[in-house]
């Protein structure tokens, strides 16, 4: 506990974090680059035509509460009353082209028995632990993520910790990192760096009598020799000022 830092504040929205610098979790999500990587990874995800409310033969897209609502091009009402350009349609059967790239190059780098192997000349012992490691914490399985995320966006991020003294690997969408602060700039090693996005958990709500998303800020922080991890509910700002933290020793 003696390694616990501020990180969250009121629900995010005025925060300071370890170095003092102000940090706004809605502008950081609203940025430039934020928005940018994010297209990228729609084309890989092939959702990049979710937006549209046309089918390809112009009629409107029935609009629910679920997914298959905007992705079934034959669940539509009625046809627009003006002559919707191509532009603004949605193809029936979009062809999975920058996936199919995507994964034809990255299947190069790591791929299913297609891993390096980790050596430590003269000290076997230290090469037998950190062999260990990467098998315990299933490290070719999180590259193997990490491979798909940098291959879409152009970025990904890697962390390693210790969870009850076992070895843990986490890859993190580079869309939601933010370098804080350098520690040497010229060789890219950063010393704060923030994770920040926003999940949607599925509560009972007793007032409504039924199963409602509320939105989370998830916030985590990694300085030299600590991370935090915290997270706040939108909803809850003025009752919960802090959420939960976490903190453990781990390198960024």
């Amino acid at each position: 506990m003696k390694n616990m830092q501020a990180a969250g504040g009121n629900a995010f929205a005025q925060d300071s974090g370890p170095t003092g610098k102000t940090f706004t979790a809605k502008v950081f999500i609203d940025s430039e680059r934020h928005r940018d990587l994010d297209r990228r990874q729609q084309y890989y995800e092939c959702t990049q035509h979710n937006q549209k409310r046309f089918d390809f033969d112009g009629r409107i897209l029935m609009v629910g509460t679920t997914e298959l609502s905007y992705t079934q091009p034959f669940l539509s009402s009625e046809k627009a009353s003006f002559s919707v350009p191509l532009r603004l349609r949605r193809p029936s059967a979009p062809y999975r082209l920058a996936r199919a790239i995507t994964n034809a190059f990255t299947n190069f780098v790591f791929g299913e028995g297609r891993f390096p192997s980790i050596r430590v000349p003269g000290d076997e012992d230290s090469q037998d632990f950190l062999q260990t490691c990467t098998k315990i914490g299933h490290l070719p399985l999180r590259m193997v993520r990490a491979r798909n995320i940098g291959g879409s966006v152009g970025t990904v991020g890697l962390s390693y910790t210790y969870v009850e003294g076992r070895p843990r690997f986490n890859v993190h969408n580079g869309k939601n990192l933010f370098v804080q602060e350098w520690q040497d700039r010229e060789e890219l090693v950063p010393r704060h760096v923030t994770e920040c996005y926003q999940v949607y958990n599925e509560e009972w709500d007793s007032e409504k009598k039924a199963v409602v998303k509320v939105p989370y800020w998830y916030r985590r922080d990694w300085t030299m020799n600590t991370e935090v991890v915290s997270t706040s509910s939108r909803s809850r700002r003025t009752r919960s000022p802090t959420g939960r933290l976490r903190s453990t020793s781990s390198a960024a």
